[in-house]
């Protein structure tokens, strides 16, 4: 029996997936036990935080490989359309309902932390000698 290849993704990708896939588990557990609202808010707060930290991730990786004074003022000007667009999905989370944007506070925070602990465990350790 083979599994799939997790050792051969990038943090990035590795987070992505786990982050998708355990919101998607997540969001359904908590669809049937009856709290539609905050699993609609999970869901798609999941699927809103794995697009922000992706974008975040090509926002620096372009500015990193390109020249600096272009790269600057490209940050702040994708960096300021993320936060809108991040406003405006908070604003929309909230006129579906409180529980939705609950859900979706939940979701990003679920992203975060699989984003986290997959850095913290793919981090070179140091020598002991």
């Amino acid at each position: 029996m083979s599994f799939f290849p997790f050792h051969l993704l990038s943090t990035a990708q590795k987070s992505g997936l786990i982050g998708l896939g355990g919101g998607l588990l997540i969001s359904f557990v908590m669809f049937l036990w009856g709290l539609r609202d905050l699993a609609l808010g999970f869901f798609l707060g999941t699927l809103a935080s794995v697009f922000n930290f992706w974008g975040l991730e090509s926002l620096a990786r372009k500015i990193f490989e390109g020249d600096w004074r272009k790269g600057i003022a490209f940050f702040w000007f994708f960096n300021l359309t993320r936060w809108a667009l991040f406003i405006l999905v908070c604003w929309l989370f909230w006129k579906v309902s409180p529980g939705c944007f609950l859900g979706g506070c939940l979701g990003y925070f679920w992203c975060l932390a699989v984003l986290l602990i997959i850095a913290w465990r793919s981090r070179v350790p140091n020598k002991i000698s």
